[in-house]
């Protein structure tokens, strides 16, 4: 009777330690970074043509362009570990996107105008809500997932200076409310101690459903979609509640 005692109280004890060892929790999340984006499609270019007309109206003709632009993200979140090794998350993110078009020449009515320096800047705003697995191993982690983005603002600037006259003109209605697509990332995680982590990790993102569908331009026959990509660079403070 004292052995089986004896046993119980040790399998009760080890259950006990293993309960409170398997990794199983929530952690709660604050990040901040860099992003880096352009726009792909087919048909997209390093240059555009601005046409600008006496009116003050005016527009260039490539929707999307291949140099990256800085921007800034920064969110909050939550994980729910399952074990030690496998995580499931959802962040809500402020992130910008975007991309710069080289202006090539400009078309001034009718006349067509050289220009160099000059450049069309897009810049979009985002509420992102990524849902990601994650997977652990020691100090590594990655993570795959999907993200909705909610546009917030978007500015779509061509700035050019004609002579003495300065010409600001935008084109922010063309893009789509919705920007849906895939994330993926990796990183280190580094204890801070038993329940606090630092994350540092990179990134990322590829829209899948287009950004540019509604708004000028619309009724040209045979009009081709382009997608936001970004890479991103991130630091994570995390805080493991439970």
């Amino acid at each position: 009777m004292k052995k089986f005692s004896l046993l119980f109280i040790g399998l009760f004890c080890s259950l006990l330690c293993f309960s409170q060892d398997n990794g199983i929790g929530i952690r709660l999340g604050i990040n901040t970074g860099l992003t880096y984006s352009n726009m792909f499609g087919k048909g997209v270019s390093n240059e555009t043509s601005v046409y600008y007309f006496y009116d003050g109206d005016g527009y260039s003709n490539s929707k999307a362009g291949k140099n990256f632009i800085p921007g800034f993200q920064g969110g909050v979140g939550i994980n729910l570990d399952f074990n030690k090794t496998f995580s499931l998350g959802i962040d809500v993110n402020y992130e910008e996107k975007g991309c710069r078009i080289p202006i090539s020449d400009v078309k001034y009515e009718t006349v067509n105008i050289t220009v160099s320096d000059e450049y069309a800047k897009k810049k979009l705003r985002y509420l992102v809500l990524p849902v990601k697995m994650e997977v652990r191993y020691k100090m590594l982690y990655a993570n795959v997932g999907v993200y909705t983005g909610i546009l917030l603002d978007a500015d779509d600037k061509v700035n050019l200076s004609l002579g003495d006259q300065e010409v600001v003109f935008n084109n922010d209605t063309r893009y789509s409310l919705i920007d849906f697509g895939a994330t993926v990332g990796v990183g280190v995680s580094i204890p801070l101690s038993q329940k606090d982590f630092l994350k540092i990790g990179i990134s990322g993102d590829w829209n899948l459903t287009g950004v540019d569908q509604r708004g000028m331009l619309d009724d040209i026959p045979g009009r081709i979609p382009y997608y936001n990509q970004s890479l991103k660079f991130g630091i994570r403070y995390e805080r493991k509640v439970k």
